[in-house]
C-alpha cells in the first residue's frame, strides 16, 4: 500500500500497474487507475524520496529496471 493510502498492483506480464481503493464496506475494491511503467516484473517499487522514481525487477533476464512513472493524484 502507498503512502496515500491507495493499492498499487500490477498483472507481472503487463507494461501498467493499477491503483485500487479499498471499500469503507464490502469486499469489492474500487479501480482508480491504470498507468503505464517502463517494464513488466515480478515487482516494482517507488522511491520515497524522489516522487516519480519508479524500480521494477525482470526476472526472466535478473535486471533491474529504473524509470519514471507519471504517480497518479486521484
Amino acid at each position: 500500500m502507498g503512502p496515500d493510502g491507495y493499492l498499487y498492483v500490477t498483472g507481472h506480464d503487463n507494461t501498467e500497474f493499477y491503483v485500487l481503493e479499498f471499500p469503507e464496506a464490502g469486499s469489492v475494491m474500487r479501480w482508480i487507475a491504470t498507468v503505464p511503467i517502463p517494464s513488466e516484473g515480478q515487482a516494482f517499487g517507488r522511491d520515497p524520496e524522489e516522487p516519480g522514481l519508479f524500480y521494477s525487477i525482470l526476472k526472466r533476464t535478473r535486471e533491474v529496471i529504473v524509470g519514471r512513472v507519471p504517480w497518479p493524484q486521484p
